[in-house]
């Protein structure tokens, strides 16, 4: 007996040359604005030595360092973030083996 059974499938478009964009093609999202955009819209621009960004055709020509500095304030955050569950697990290993061992 054959079923038949539907898929929904997703397709890319980028939002400035609106090519349905399959999936043999890489497409990124802008960091600055979050909108869709194909390898042939987007822009590379190297943060660091070994980190890129992509950026579209309308945010190309922003100054992109509040977007560095905020970015490495959150990495900060997240990185106290981990210290300080890692502290807090120590402190409740030391409780346990105070009050119940």
């Amino acid at each position: 007996m054959k079923k038949t059974i539907m898929v929904a499938t997703k397709e890319d478009v980028c939002d400035f040359c609106e090519q349905v964009v399959n999936h043999l093609v890489f497409t990124s999202e802008c960091r600055i604005c979050g909108k869709d955009i194909c390898k042939n819209c987007r822009e590379t621009v190297n943060i660091t030595e070994y980190e890129t960004i992509y950026l579209c055709p309308d945010c190309k020509n922003i100054d992109i360092s509040e977007y560095v500095k905020n970015r490495n304030e959150l990495r900060d955050i997240y990185n106290r973030q981990h210290e300080l569950i890692e502290e807090g697990i120590s402190i409740i290993d030391e409780i346990r083996k105070r009050y119940y061992e």
